[in-house]
């Protein structure tokens, strides 16, 4: 049986931490097995939000995501333990076992510059500055 988080009553936008409109290749893992690959449509450094089947997965299952960069014109993977936190109609809500400032790193990076100034302008920081 799916539950959805408005039937737990669970506020959608209660995040830990920065997201980024991020598009990135998402492979997802349950049980060691690839049940689908799709695109996220946000991503930081404790969780993302991938566009797909919301019948697949019920809230608190555990997965593992392969995510896909595209890193100074490398591919760079980051494989990532998660949980399902909340269900929509359009995708399902991952939290990371462990925040990684990496991958929101590596996907302000792999976004397009107009995005990036976009958020720029807004006042978003979102990299450190060494």
């Amino acid at each position: 049986m799916m539950t959805t988080a408005q039937e737990l009553d669970v506020p959608l936008e209660n995040r830990n931490g920065e997201r980024v409109p991020a598009r990135v290749n998402v492979v997802l893992f349950q049980r060691g097995l690839p049940i689908f690959s799709g695109r996220s449509r946000n991503i930081g450094a404790n969780g993302l939000y991938l566009q797909m089947p919301n019948s697949l997965l019920n809230i608190d299952d555990r997965v593992d995501l392969d995510v896909c960069f595209y890193e100074y014109g490398q591919v760079k993977h980051d494989r990532l333990s998660a949980t399902v936190v909340h269900i929509q109609s359009d995708g399902i809500g991952f939290m990371f076992d462990s925040p990684n400032e990496q991958v929101l790193e590596r996907a302000y990076l792999s976004m397009p510059m107009f995005e990036v100034l976009t958020l720029q302008n807004q006042g978003r920081t979102l990299l450190n500055s060494a």
